[in-house]
């Protein structure tokens, strides 16, 4: 037998009514019973046989209350359960569950305000004033004061006058176990009004976010160091940064991102993987810590490839780089100039620079556009 505590008779009275209510069989109403049999009593759990034999009593209750016109039959709701039922029973809700069950009434919210939510990817974005869409794990929520915006495939839509309020109540919520554990957290983080909310938010925590890959898309380098204050240090291991214009509209122009500030950072400092988009850096030396990276540069001069080469050989923690410039690169003068080895059946301009007194190879995948480094 199960050794969970039942449920109080007046608790199962309410389940059994709300279940009938529901149009529930005996069978399934039975298997409610046995999730939900954890609040304290000293009454023995009821047998399948008996459970059934209260449930057509209750089932009798019930019709009898229909047709006397009593209000019992007609309006029970679900937060009419004990709120230790409802405890129990939110527990098991899914997220789609609780986020809708946050917004019927004061006292659920406040017994869903009570657990301490899961959450391993969360991805906020805001759209031109219009709505804000946030991903709490794989559900998908759009907050709204356009009752007209068409709908979206495998998307709630919530629509409010003060929708951006309760974006970020839900958000309040994701954020309120302080041993969230986040594998992912994506921002866009573009519109001025938006920056200024969501800073407040981040501020507002009273701990620093756990989480392993933050992706940003930014408008300048203050952002990116707005939102990396509020990780934890030692906890982000990837980085991902994509440039993007205020409007969101196509935009030709050139941006160029020092890092100066960001660099400073104990966050930078410990991160492994860094990617910048659609932003051309400045100086590739802020890179030279980590083990991989990504990036965007205009141009890149021989001795900057040399300071690479020499920090890579001399990384105990380097693995690779991709470095993507503009200007065309002279591969027989790249490899000529860093004392390359070419790699045999060298079809994809692939070369290698021995590492002295190592049993190491940096190996240099080179073409007009790219360069590619790999420590093995």
């Amino acid at each position: 037998m199960d050794d969970r505590p039942p449920l109080l008779e007046i608790e199962l009275r309410t389940l059994c009514l709300y279940n009938i209510h529901q149009w529930k069989t005996a069978d399934t109403t039975y298997e409610n019973y046995k999730k939900v049999c954890t609040c304290p009593s000293k009454t023995e759990q009821l047998s399948e046989v008996d459970f059934k034999s209260r449930f057509d009593q209750y089932s009798e209750e019930y019709i009898f209350m229909g047709e006397n016109g009593l209000a019992a039959a007609k309006h029970l709701q679900f937060s009419d359960l004990p709120f230790d039922t409802l405890r129990v029973v939110v527990k098991k809700l899914n997220l789609k569950s609780i986020l809708n069950l946050r917004k019927v009434s004061r006292d659920l919210r406040m017994i869903v305000d009570q657990q301490k939510p899961s959450y391993k990817n969360i991805r906020i974005e805001y759209f031109t004033h219009a709505y804000i869409y946030v991903v709490f794990n794989e559900q998908n929520v759009l907050y709204t004061a356009d009752i007209d915006l068409p709908p979206i495939p495998l998307t709630k839509k919530i629509v409010r006058s003060d929708f951006k309020k309760i974006a970020f109540e839900d958000l309040g919520f994701a954020f309120k176990n302080l041993e969230i554990r986040l594998d992912s957290l994506q921002i866009r983080y573009t519109a001025l009004d938006f920056e200024y909310r969501l800073s407040r938010f981040l501020y507002s925590l009273k701990y620093r976010i756990h989480v392993k890959h933050c992706s940003i898309d930014f408008g300048n380098e203050k952002d990116i160091k707005t939102i990396l204050q509020r990780m934890k240090p030692g906890a982000l291991k990837r980085l991902t940064l994509c440039r993007v214009s205020p409007d969101r509209k196509e935009n030709n122009e050139i941006h160029y991102i020092s890092f100066d500030r960001v660099s400073r950072m104990i966050q930078w400092k410990q991160v492994e993987h860094v990617k910048v988009e659609k932003a051309k850096v400045l100086s590739i030396e802020q890179f030279f810590h980590l083990k991989r990276f990504d990036i965007e540069v205009e141009s890149i001069p021989m001795q900057n490839l040399r300071r690479l080469m020499n920090a890579a050989s001399e990384s105990t923690t380097f693995q690779s780089c991709r470095i993507h410039t503009d200007e065309y690169l002279d591969v027989a003068f790249l490899a000529a100039g860093l004392k390359l080895q070419s790699a045999p059946r060298n079809r994809y301009n692939t070369h290698f620079y021995q590492i002295p007194e190592t049993k190491s190879v940096l190996n240099f995948c080179l073409s007009r556009n790219m360069i590619q480094i790999i420590k093995k």
